[in-house]
């Protein structure tokens, strides 16, 4: 799990950053995966080559087939620039030999709904749920948000399992390039 920002300045308490790190790492041990941070701070994403090519040194070293990361369209900036250096740094990895990413996939996100359309359904069991449940009371927002977000995305869960007739799925989209059926 790369955090590419700590998402510090969403709240002005001292140490935040440190508080949303530890948050990011108690999450990865609960879902059994490495976590990796961004050098750069919340809101000041850029979307330079030298942060392509930072971020394509991170898929060099990790060797990702599958990427999930923030769609294109948000109300948050750096979900914006996030999806932009993704892509660049795919394409830089794979010119430097690190030819691994063989699908992107892009979340379902409430503040990256702007043109989301759900297009690949990913089947997830009832203990997947409660592992990523688990996952998410590690970070504090969970808890304290006026956003329910726990409701929110269990719900989806649900929603996007009945549509994929499924008890519980996730749902993701692809660029528009992909989304081709080709029939002889």
């Amino acid at each position: 799990i790369l955090h590419v920002t700590l998402g510090e300045r969403g709240k002005s308490t001292p140490n935040y950053a440190q508080q949303k790190r530890t948050e990011a790492e108690a999450a990865a041990k609960i879902l059994g995966a490495e976590v990796r941070f961004g050098p750069w701070q919340d809101s000041q994403i850029p979307t330079t080559e030298d942060a392509a090519r930072w971020l394509a040194a991170q898929i060099a070293d990790v060797k990702p087939t599958t990427i999930l990361t923030h769609w294109k369209n948000s109300i948050h900036k750096d979900h914006t620039a996030t999806y932009r250096l993704v892509n660049d740094a795919i394409l830089y990895a794979a010119l430097d030999g690190a030819r691994t990413v063989r699908a992107t996939y892009y979340a379902e996100n409430w503040e990256d709904a702007e043109s989301f359309h759900p297009y690949v359904y990913i089947p997830v069991s009832a203990d997947d749920i409660a592992t990523w449940h688990k996952a998410a009371m590690a970070y504090e927002f969970a808890h304290t948000s006026s956003f329910d977000y726990l409701r929110y995305y269990e719900g989806l869960q649900k929603v996007r399992g009945a549509e994929a007739r499924k008890p519980f799925a996730l749902a993701f989209d692809i660029e528009e390039i992909g989304k081709r059926r080709i029939l002889d």
